[in-house]
């Protein structure tokens, strides 16, 4: 992240300095110092697609073999939210790890250390085409990697870390898609337990999952009805995140 601004946590309106109250939601107490990335070439490139490839992307499924009650269509943004140590990073690496494809997972809040490296040890995840990016890749250098390494998912962990509102993360699936079939957006809470830029997240997410105490369960969905829950875990794993 190359700078910060301010930012309303609850309807994810950008303010240029602090205020005691949000003028968009008129809620008190909510802005609060937020990421805020600089303009990227990706930024500008014209979103493009024809009718055939989005009837495609309608009836393409997205399957991953560590969830099989998690129904994804091709093209969705999936939000995933809970509270610090809640299980969200586990579920997310466990996630796109079974997907049969290339995968992208762009650790911006704990960067490529000691903790990623012993929840991919815990999730017995040594694959080639799953590339982890640090948290100082730009906008631009993670397009050029998605595109290169043909990756079918990106995961961002966190969103408000990495500065990308709703809207950046949609486009993404449009300028790179079909080969981007999933963008996985992680998410904090605040001390509400909501997410920073809630309205958007959950109005623009296909897909709204919440974790807690490890374990999962759909909020939302244009695939399958609310309320379908399951384990972050298997019954034989132990690890926390």
């Amino acid at each position: 992240m190359n700078g910060y601004a301010w930012r309303c946590f609850l309807c994810g309106a950008w303010f240029l300095e602090h205020a005691a109250a949000c003028t968009s939601c008129l809620e008190s107490g909510t802005v609060v110092r937020a990421g805020k990335r600089p303009a990227a070439a990706f930024d500008t490139v014209a979103e493009v697609t024809t009718a055939a490839k989005l009837a495609k992307a309608s009836f393409t499924i997205v399957r991953s073999e560590a969830y099989g009650k998690l129904r994804l269509g091709a093209g969705v943004l999936l939000v995933v939210y809970g509270p610090p140590g809640s299980g969200k990073s586990t579920f997310t690496t466990r996630l796109v790890n079974a997907l049969a494809g290339p995968v992208v997972y762009q650790s911006t809040e704990e960067g490529l250390g000691e903790s990623l490296r012993a929840r991919l040890d815990r999730c017995k995840i040594r694959r080639d085409d799953f590339t982890l990016v640090g948290a100082h890749a730009s906008v631009d250098q993670v397009v050029d990697i998605i595109r290169t390494r043909r990756a079918i998912a990106l995961a961002v962990d966190s969103v408000q870390v990495a500065a990308y509102t709703a809207e950046e993360l949609r486009r993404l699936l449009i300028v790179l898609g079909p080969t981007l079939q999933l963008v996985v957006a992680i998410c904090q809470v605040n001390k509400r337990g909501r997410i920073e830029g809630r309205e958007r997240l959950t109005h623009e997410g296909d897909v709204v999952v919440r974790v807690e105490s490890m374990e999962w369960v759909i909020e939302k969905s244009r695939f399958q009805p609310s309320g379908i829950a399951g384990s972050v875990l298997e019954e034989d794993d132990d690890a926390t995140t």
